[in-house]
């Protein structure tokens, strides 16, 4: 297949034959970036372990996605409070349900405190198929509704092995305005993360480049996909 001038220089910029470092490989993604909008920065990770559904989890990004995230909270009473004053999008209870069962589908995130689950679990046909159903295992079904609006907010993403092995997770931007006080992460829920020793291959890529392999064993993070440096 013929490609055009912009990615052909793009490609010849990365050699094949080297496993780069996390931070050099970023840097490398920065580099070639030819499109006029800012492309989706990709991680994709093969995973060696004999039960792949174990490797699940969520995690909170050093500087978030570099895309904000609308967040539906489904409780009641005081819980409705919290959950607007920690930055919900979306707050209810059957109403936003009896929404949900009409076609409105307006928010990326579910979160519902267990008294809400009994109705929630009706909307398993709508919110399965689209991967929003609340889990008490990703920390979505919860008491602490500030909690998990403010990482859900602030970059939290969720992940798990395919069929096949491969963790496919969109990590951010390679460049941004957006610039986060927060400068750790952190493992939050998470089933089982999969640690070097259960990775066989990683790679980095943005939606117009092609990835870029790294060494899973480098202690280095995504912390510079956000930052305009």
């Amino acid at each position: 297949m013929k490609r055009g001038k912009k990615i052909a220089v793009a490609r010849e910029k990365v050699d094949k034959t080297v496993l780069y470092a996390l931070e050099d490989a970023v840097k490398l993604l920065k580099e070639v970036k030819f499109s006029k909008f800012n492309e989706t920065v990709e991680v994709h990770v093969k995973i060696v372990h004999k039960s792949f559904q174990n490797i699940r989890g969520a995690v909170t990004l050093l500087a978030g996605t570099g895309k904000e995230k609308k967040v539906l909270v489904i409780c009641k009473g005081d819980k409705q409070k919290e959950a607007t004053a920690a930055g919900a999008d979306h707050v209810g209870a059957e109403d936003v349900i009896d929404k949900i069962k009409g076609g409105w589908i307006d928010f990326d995130a579910v979160v519902a405190t267990p008294d809400m689950m009994k109705e929630v679990g009706k909307l398993g046909p709508v919110l399965g198929r689209k991967g929003l159903m609340p889990k008490p295992a990703t920390g979505t079904v919860t008491d602490d509704v500030a909690g998990i609006v403010k990482e859900l907010k602030g970059g939290r993403i969720e992940y798990k092995c395919d069929k096949t092995g491969v963790v496919h997770v969109s990590v951010g931007k390679p460049i941004s305005t957006r610039r986060s006080s927060q400068r750790t992460s952190r493992p939050s829920s998470t089933r089982s993360c999969a640690t070097s020793r259960r990775m066989r291959k990683a790679t980095i890529s943005s939606r117009c480049i092609s990835a870029r392999p790294w060494a899973p064993e480098s202690k280095s993070t995504t912390r510079g996909l956000n930052d305009n440096g």
